[in-house]
């Protein structure tokens, strides 16, 4: 058991590390880079949308990700 909570700790880690987080400084479009710490998210990106940002993304076109955290 102390195994599988290592691994799901370690996974939460890597989606993290590897995330771009939206940060909103410019204004709401999702594929403005400067909206993003680590630019725009690839179709295998992994995102972060914080609760509480200046501007909420939106989207112009439909957007592909990996994994999104709210």
């Amino acid at each position: 058991m102390k195994n599988f909570y290592l691994f799901i700790c370690m996974m939460l880690t890597i989606v993290t590390v590897n995330a771009q987080t939206w940060n909103g400084s410019v204004n709401t479009d999702w594929n403005i880079a400067g909206n993003w710490t680590g630019g725009v998210p690839l179709a295998a990106g992994n995102v972060i949308i914080p609760m509480v940002v200046t501007n909420n993304p939106k989207f112009s076109s439909n957007v592909t990700i990996n994994t999104i955290n709210m």
